[in-house]
């Protein structure tokens, strides 16, 4: 693991660290979801360093490249690789501006499954999945406010 990752992470377990105390003082209700989400994404980011730490001698998957590939290929690639995932989270941005979370979510996610490559019924099955944690978790068990979207107001 590279030394500017390192220090990423650590300035990142320490925002979520001042998030977390931050949190600590709400009240019960509105801090459930923050105290999960920023437990499990300092959980994550402890493994991912123990991860980069233990792999110390072996390559990174960024120093690999493969076959036959120059530098000017690889970030080339790299570059085409970081606008496809900002069109996705773009496209998911805006898709849940306009659809509103209920059905957003569930939709992208079918979208996202199948284009990667999945059959029909395992993106559908995992889209209902996602439209049961939605709705009935957030909003029919939690009582949570769901944003309706634009076409919906």
């Amino acid at each position: 693991m590279r030394k500017y990752q390192v220090i990423f992470i650590l300035a990142l377990l320490f925002a979520l660290g001042l998030l977390l105390v931050e949190t600590i003082g709400y009240p019960y209700r509105p801090k459930i979801l923050p105290v999960i989400v920023i437990s499990l994404a300092i959980i994550l980011l402890l493994v991912e360093l123990i991860k980069g730490s233990v792999a110390k001698g072996k390559k990174s998957f960024d120093d690999r490249r493969p076959e036959g590939k120059t530098d000017v290929q690889g970030e080339k690639e790299k570059g085409l690789k970081f606008l496809a995932i900002l069109a996705w989270i773009a496209g998911m941005a805006l898709t849940i501006w306009f659809l509103g979370l209920v059905i957003a979510l569930p939709l992208f996610n079918f979208i996202y499954i199948k284009t990667h490559g999945e059959r029909w019924y395992w993106a559908a099955i995992l889209s209902l999945i996602m439209l049961a944690i939605v709705y009935v978790g957030f909003g029919l068990l939690l009582h949570m406010p769901l944003y309706k979207g634009f076409l919906f107001e």
